[in-house]
């Protein structure tokens, strides 16, 4: 069976979170500690989860350890790429969300992406770029303490522009829209679980879905229809 949804996830909790939700909504998965070697057979469910440990590595075993994962489900008949981290953002201003999405883009040949983490079941929202943990902005909520990645940023635009390549975040991604053909990776408005409304619909090949909310599938790499509120 040929791998519809290959999912990377940047820690082991969260990986089996996915995993259980997408078989909990139909679509059995099979979770892989690390990335398999290249003799595993290939899985006969549809969709494939890779766990790394991955999120406070330095951003290049992380980009290397991504990047070998999508190479992996990719061979196995992925067809498309989904990149799991936290919902509330869990990284530092070196990464490593940034990098690996931009390594998983520049793997995949995409363009552009989504950036949704957002989960409102569990409080997690996003409102014009900005990410909440409940009523409060994330920098105000306990995550500012964190003591491996604290989130004193609750602007996802500005955090992923410290991160990574600057000409990629920008504001009119903010509903998963380009304007003027411009490259980017930009925070999808999410107030509402929408992953059953089409999430990855459209797309053709290998393509790249970011998202955090605990296994929520919140993105299409159909960008020409946002979702209605």
């Amino acid at each position: 069976m040929s791998i519809l949804l290959g999912a990377i996830g940047d820690d082991i909790t969260g990986s089996t979170d996915l995993a259980l939700m997408l078989g909990k909504n139909g679509m059995p998965a099979i979770q892989y500690i690390g990335v398999p070697p290249e003799s595993t057979p290939d899985p006969d469910t549809p969709a494939a989860v890779v766990a790394l440990k991955s999120r406070t590595a330095p951003p290049e075993e992380a980009v290397a350890q991504s990047v070998a994962a999508s190479r992996w489900l990719i061979g196995h008949g992925a067809r498309q790429i989904f990149f799991k981290y936290c919902s509330t953002f869990d990284s530092t201003e070196k990464g490593n969300i940034g990098p690996v999405a931009e390594a998983l883009l520049d793997e995949l040949g995409a363009a552009i992406t989504i950036v949704c983490p957002a989960f409102p079941a569990n409080g997690r929202t996003i409102y014009q770029g900005h990410l909440f943990i409940g009523d409060l902005l994330l920098s105000d909520s306990g995550m500012r303490h964190h003591p491996l990645t604290p989130m004193t940023d609750p602007n996802l635009v500005r955090f992923l522009g410290r991160q990574g390549d600057a000409k990629r975040p920008h504001p009119d991604l903010l509903y998963g829209r380009p304007q003027g053909g411009g490259q980017g990776a930009g925070p999808l408005w999410s107030g509402e679980d929408w992953e059953n409304r089409g999430a990855g619909g459209g797309s053709i090949g290998p393509s790249l879905l970011r998202a955090g909310p605990r296994g929520k599938v919140t993105g299409s790499t159909d960008l020409s229809h946002p979702p209605a509120s």
